[in-house]
């Protein structure tokens, strides 16, 4: 392969299994996004939802210098993309370490359900999962994603009309670098590794040591 056909140091292939240039349009030059790949790489792109969605359903804070982080918050959005509104609420575990998980009750909650879980206080997963299984919501995590793993920051995007996932693996050896999925409706009480559909991945060209 000459050079020229080489993707370039920095830059982020794309392998989409829906639509290439859906996935293109996560894509963008400039600082504004996640940084994805290593901390050795210079990374000369980023992902970003600026262009694609301007209210995502939960914000962010930052909590230090490149240090981006989930409120906790509740917020109503078909979810598992069924055609009905779901109560989705975002809960931050181990804040700054790169990990988050949805709780979702299909359908809604009332405001007693969601008063119930504000009484719940933690940073240990297992507290909520449990919660989810004994009031009938369903959990929604990193270790459901391709990456297997609870340290995957996962963040709900909406795109005309369909809800999609961006996560992004707290390692930064982790390949792909980050992943775009895509809820089955209508699955959202079977096994969590089952309810993702990949629609994008993006993997950070970094140099071959």
């Amino acid at each position: 392969m000459s050079d020229q056909q080489r993707e370039a140091i920095g830059t982020i292939s794309v392998a989409p299994t829906y639509n290439l240039s859906f996935c293109r349009r996560f894509v963008r030059l400039g600082s504004d996004g996640w940084k994805i790949g290593s901390y050795g790489t210079k990374e000369k792109e980023v992902l970003s939802i600026a262009d694609l969605d301007r209210n995502p359903p939960f914000a962010r804070r930052v909590s230090g210098p490149g240090n981006l982080l989930f409120r906790r918050g509740t917020s109503e959005f078909d979810f598992d993309n069924d055609g009905s509104t779901d109560t989705v609420v975002n809960i931050p575990i181990y804040p700054g370490r790169g990990y988050n998980l949805f709780l979702v009750k299909p359908g809604g909650a009332s405001a007693d359900e969601i008063a119930a879980l504000d009484n719940v206080r933690g940073y240990e997963s297992e507290t909520y999962t449990s919660w989810a299984r004994q009031n009938a919501w369903a959990a929604y995590s990193g270790e459901g994603t391709p990456y297997g793993s609870q340290f995957v920051e996962i963040m709900p995007i909406r795109i005309q009309g369909t809800t999609y996932v961006l996560a992004l693996p707290n390692n930064s050896d982790a390949k792909p670098s980050a992943v775009v999925l895509r809820v089955r409706a209508n699955e959202i009480f079977g096994r969590q590794s089952d309810r993702w559909e990949t629609v994008c991945a993006f993997q950070m060209i970094e140099e071959n040591f």
